[in-house]
């Protein structure tokens, strides 16, 4: 089944195994969970705990930013980011975190995608815009996919990181948690 980009589901093939092909991934994980995402023209590093993740990254050759992609084996999470610079991407003028939110999810997101999303809650946390939302079924199929996007600007670079985890159970809240707690931004 093909599964539309918006709802983030990546093989593990599109993940694992794939070098980092440009300078988001700052360098390879620090006490193996701890990984550092290079800020363009930044002298602070993104850094976020992941333990179990592998990680990858590349920069797309017709587009202004970074992504980053990761998946936890054990326990199915998937995360992607995204680092755009904000003077690349009219008529993008986002520079806090909650107009990233209202531009990229609110007017963007929440109005194009197909599917129903349950359970929507807005809110921030630190330097942080948040959203998180339960898609419950896909084309018939229950899948209970638990969303969260956090959106940081930084240096004039908008952060936007989904992370996501299908056959998602009462409970499982702690993963997301552990994950947006641990963002920070740190001097290279």
């Amino acid at each position: 089944m093909d599964l539309p980009f918006f709802i983030c589901v990546l093989s593990l093939t599109d993940i694992v195994g794939r070098e980092n092909n440009g300078p988001a991934l700052a360098g390879p994980p620090i006490q193996g969970k701890t990984y550092q995402f290079a800020l363009p023209d930044s002298k602070v590093n993104l850094v976020i705990d992941l333990p179990g993740f592998q990680m990858g990254g590349k920069v797309g050759p017709a587009h202004p930013y970074k992504k980053i992609e990761g998946i936890n084996r054990e326990n199915g999470m998937i995360i992607t980011g995204f680092f755009e610079p904000l003077d690349q991407r009219p008529p993008v003028h986002a520079p806090t975190p909650q107009a990233a939110r209202e531009y990229h999810y609110t007017q963007g997101l929440a109005r194009r995608s197909p599917l129903k999303s349950s359970e929507v809650r807005l809110s921030e946390s630190g330097p942080m815009a948040l959203v998180d939302y339960l898609i419950e079924e896909y084309q018939g199929r229950r899948i209970m996919q638990k969303n969260y996007w956090a959106f940081l600007v930084q240096d004039n670079v908008c952060i936007r990181l989904h992370l996501s985890k299908t056959s998602f159970k009462p409970g499982e809240e702690q993963l997301f948690s552990t994950i947006l707690s641990s963002i920070r931004f740190e001097a290279k």
